[in-house]
């Protein structure tokens, strides 16, 4: 065949198409390989909450607080049962904040306020299971080591290392404290329900995660009428604004 000007447009013409043809069709398969791929990555069901991915939560609307006082009734409390304030604590003892504030708040807190006479703590449990399994046993073992008057220095102990915390820790903070071990064995039977009804308690004023503090009025009859909450592993400055503020009304009703 002999080739000429006319024959040498038309073949090029037919190049230049296939080839339009070839990159259209390489394109449309890659566009189908990113959305099949998209698709596949897209959770089936409802999504993970964030809390159960281990990661913090957007915080729900906080519960209002009750019009009655509350009962401080099975709580392991820490001050004068005269101070006018009262902080009710919901913690566990494998929540990372929970122990941010009892190794770097608590120990400021109860100098200045506790020791003082003029704020009463209570501490109440709040394990979370789904994150933390660990933290209701340990809450079980705290619950036993207090009825022997030794809560708090266990407290303490538990908080020193979470990360390490498991049974045999537990076993042996429980040696340092010098409890009698049969009585704390006998107690294990029936801790579980003290740290169930402190859950429940923690769910009916709207807790939701730990640590939570609700700081109120003592009452004549023991009583704590709430007035102020505050989450998460609050700085001293923070509770001493509160506090103060509090104190301060306080004062100047009662005169």
């Amino acid at each position: 065949m002999i080739m000429n000007e006319s024959n040498l447009t038309k073949n090029s013409f037919g190049t230049t198409k296939a080839v339009l043809e070839l990159v259209a069709t390489i394109a449309t398969i890659v566009l189908a390989v990113v959305v099949g791929w998209t698709l596949l990555q897209r959770p089936v069901g409802p999504p993970i909450p964030a809390a159960a991915a281990g990661r913090p939560a957007a915080r729900p609307s906080a519960a209002p607080l009750p019009t009655q006082p509350v009962s401080l009734d099975g709580a392991v409390t820490r001050g004068s049962k005269q101070a006018q304030l009262a902080v009710i604590e919901y913690s566990e003892f494998k929540c990372p904040y929970c122990g941010a504030f009892a190794r770097d708040t608590w120990p400021s807190l109860k100098t200045k306020y506790v020791d003082s006479g003029k704020v009463l703590v209570a501490f109440r449990h709040f394990p979370l299971d789904s994150l933390h399994p660990f933290a209701r046993p340990a809450a079980q073992a705290a619950e036993c080591v207090g009825r022997q008057g030794k809560f708090w220095e266990f407290h303490d102990l538990l908080f020193r290392d979470q990360k390490g915390l498991d049974a045999t820790m537990v076993d042996s903070y429980v040696a340092a404290t010098g409890v009698d071990r049969k009585g704390y064995e006998a107690c294990l039977k029936t801790a579980a329900a003290k740290v169930q009804a402190d859950v429940v308690s923690g769910e009916s004023l709207g807790v939701t995660g730990t640590p939570t503090f609700f700081i109120g009025l003592v009452e004549p009859d023991g009583r704590v009428l709430l007035k102020e909450r505050m989450t998460g592993a609050q700085r001293l400055a923070q509770f001493e604004g509160t506090l103060d503020r509090l104190l301060a009304n306080t004062t100047r009703t009662s005169r």
